[in-house]
């Protein structure tokens, strides 16, 4: 089955107090969080690969290099990942051959590439323009969002997380069963399998 008329959409959130490492820049088997991310991304098959990161740019544009994939860059000091999302979109705004985007959060290093493709072909069958993930407590990402609903994206406003979009399209909304990305579960395995749970902020301090 071809997935290559949809696009994916990474969001790394590298924001967080000067002390703390942001979790998408975490190695994760020895691979920061926000690499893993873009090479499942890659290795979904789907269309365009875009990355959307803030602070410490440099630093993940050094990490992903050698990927064929779009590395934004937005204002670090944004609030927000609808934002992101948004930014992510425009990045791709000359694909008019795109039927929609799958969006994952870096930080959801348990999704696979399989449950990425799992959400274009829940669309197709379905035909919903909307899909997001379903786990233990709510919902949210990753979502898949169809070309006809783009328009909610940009209609997101400032603060706005990205899962605002499933909350405010909600009879539109779909749900496909995604364990593995209910955020704490999520967050604890990730740190537990991340070297420690640990990084010398030395390593990108600089950037």
């Amino acid at each position: 089955m071809d997935y290559t008329r949809t696009a994916v959409i990474v969001l790394a959130d590298t924001r967080g107090p000067a002390h703390e490492t942001p979790l998408a820049l975490l190695p994760f088997w020895g691979t920061p969080l926000v690499r893993h991310a873009a090479l499942t991304a890659l290795e979904s098959a789907c269309g365009p690969v875009v990355v959307v990161t803030g602070a410490h740019a440099s630093y993940v544009r050094r990490v992903l290099d050698g990927l064929n994939l779009t590395l934004v860059v937005t204002d670090p000091n944004s609030k927000g990942s609808g934002e992101a999302l948004q930014a992510g979109l425009r990045a791709l705004g000359a694909r008019m051959d795109l039927t929609g985007v799958v969006v994952v959060r870096a930080e959801q290093a348990m999704v696979t590439a399989p449950r990425l493709r799992q959400l274009v072909d829940v669309h197709r069958t379905s035909r919903q323009p909307l899909l997001g993930a379903r786990y233990a407590g709510g919902s949210g990402l990753p979502a898949y969002i169809a070309r006809v609903a783009f328009s909610s994206v940009f209609a997101l406003t400032r603060g706005d997380e990205a899962e605002r979009l499933l909350e405010r399209c909600d009879p539109e909304v779909s749900m496909v069963d995604c364990p593995e990305a209910e955020p704490s579960a999520s967050r604890h395995l990730t740190q537990a399998l991340c070297s420690g749970g640990a990084w010398d902020t030395a390593a990108y301090a600089a950037f």
